[in-house]
């Protein structure tokens, strides 16, 4: 399956298709854009589209009348010089882009439909309503996720059509060979043993589960690990505010024989990361109650 960073490599050859992925919260969509222009020193200006108006596509209508201030009566008031007369600014946020760069539409099927009207005609046509246009190397990247996900907004036809898609469904596999860069020898080890023992990222399914309160996404697992200041020991300590029944998953994929007989090597390369072994020992019996 193509990565996200191997599409807009592609894409970066050819500028003038936008592409669109789509997955469920917290696959990594938005974190895996923005650190591949970050890798290619792309510009990337995001736009959150869920919470844009028209104008913040389009620009605003200025006039460019002289005006100054005068006395009347004894009172200050602005008056206008002339006829004047009125312009088109294009956004501030299109300056960036002059040079070229991402255009990152975030939550794109969540836009009003004003909206994703409006930026249908700029992905479209590349230009604003003053006759400015985006650079010919500006990619235009979207992210969303799926329709169920959102209420059922959706895009319309016209926009869908504008498109390549791309379906984002990050594996366990591929999220650990990119944490396995960052994190210690012994943190690694903790991870791909709770991998081998049954830890996954939530399905479709558990989304659509109002009783769900929490999931296990590569967003959320990262954020633990984050939170935790990279430190096994935190770590257990703080995944039960990000994951279901994490300790019970994680202390079964340990190693059924090296919580017999407390002897694995790797087993106790962990233990020690615990404050200390009463804890450690109180911590494995509840996990072991609650499988």
């Amino acid at each position: 399956m193509p990565t996200i960073a191997s599409i807009l490599k592609q894409q970066a050859a050819h500028p003038q298709i936008p592409v669109a992925f789509v997955g469920l919260p917290g696959a990594g969509k938005t974190a895996q854009i923005e650190d591949w222009c970050e890798k290619n020193s792309k510009v990337c200006v995001k736009i959150l589209a869920s919470t844009m108006d028209t104008t913040d596509v389009a620009g605003i209508i200025v006039s460019t009348a002289e005006k100054r201030v005068v006395k009347v009566d004894g009172e200050l008031t602005i008056q206008t010089v002339g006829k004047g007369s009125a312009e088109q600014l294009s956004p501030k946020w299109s300056t960036y882009l002059e040079n070229g760069g991402v255009l990152f539409l975030d939550e794109l099927n969540c836009a009003m439909k004003e909206v994703q009207d409006t930026l249908l005609s700029l992905i479209h046509s590349r230009h604003f309503p003053n006759g400015d246009r985006l650079h010919p190397q500006v990619q235009i990247v979207a992210a969303m996720n799926d329709s169920v996900q959102c209420n059922n907004y959706v895009l319309s036809p016209a926009m869908r059509n504008r498109f390549a898609w791309y379906t984002v469904q990050p594996s366990m596999k591929q999220w650990l060979h990119w944490a396995s860069k960052q994190l210690s020898e012994e943190f690694n080890v903790f991870l791909f043993r709770a991998v081998g023992g049954g830890l996954k990222f939530s399905t479709d399914a558990d989304f659509m589960d109002e009783t769900q309160l929490l999931f296990c996404t590569p967003r959320s697992l990262w954020n633990c690990i984050e939170w935790s200041n990279k430190d096994v020991k935190q770590f257990l300590t703080n995944m039960n505010n990000f994951l279901p029944k994490p300790v019970s998953i994680i202390f079964k994929a340990v190693d059924k024989e090296a919580i017999a007989d407390r002897s694995n090597a790797v087993f106790n390369r962990l233990r020690a990361e615990i404050q200390n072994v009463q804890d450690f020992d109180e911590i494995l019996e509840k996990a072991d109650s609650d499988v």
